[in-house]
């Protein structure tokens, strides 16, 4: 049986002040990865304390090695991201934004919209491709007015970060799946 990871909530603050909503005690990337350490941030948010190494092992990251490219770990993994989610035992929402009978340029408003539901709620939300280069960050924040996302990356260490709300599919889309939340 799996767990609705879209209905839980923790007893965290959602800060809201003006047009700004934030998540206040959203844990930190321990590790530089950029498919499945999100996972684990989220999950810690929600009360299941999945430790970095169990969620490396678990996914094979820890057994893989890409190249010398800095794309290397999105090269070379054993499972997808939502994958995990499943092996975990949790379902999660996926809105892919390629594929047949998807237009990006539509979809992207409701991925947008999705996000910002689930911050509102309570709980960090996934999204792929948004800040970094191909990998997925924890949005864990939003500025309506200065329509900016709050996240989390691995590439940040122990700092919130804005950056601005992209509304249109970025050039990876010949690369990888952009703009996927999950």
């Amino acid at each position: 049986m799996s767990k609705n990871i879209t209905g839980r909530v923790r007893d965290h603050a959602v800060k809201t002040q003006g047009y700004s909503v934030t998540l206040e005690g959203v844990y930190h990337h321990r590790v530089m990865d950029p498919l499945f350490e999100c996972v684990r941030v989220v999950m810690s948010h929600l009360g299941e304390p999945y430790s970095p190494a169990y969620i490396q092992g678990i996914s094979g990251a820890a057994f893989r090695i890409g190249g010398i490219c800095p794309c290397a770990p999105t090269c070379s993994y054993a499972m997808e991201t939502k994958d995990l989610v499943k092996l975990l035992g949790y379902k999660a929402r996926y809105l892919p934004l390629t594929g047949n009978g998807i237009n990006p340029a539509a979809g992207i408003h409701e991925v947008l919209a999705a996000v910002k539901d689930q911050i509102r709620e309570g709980r960090p939300a996934i999204l792929w491709h948004a800040f970094t280069n191909c990998e997925w960050d924890v949005v864990c924040g939003f500025d309506e007015e200065k329509r900016q996302f709050i996240r989390r990356g691995s590439n940040l260490g122990l700092q919130n970060m804005p950056l601005p709300m992209r509304c249109a599919p970025s050039s990876a889309s010949t690369i990888v799946q952009p703009w996927a939340r999950l």
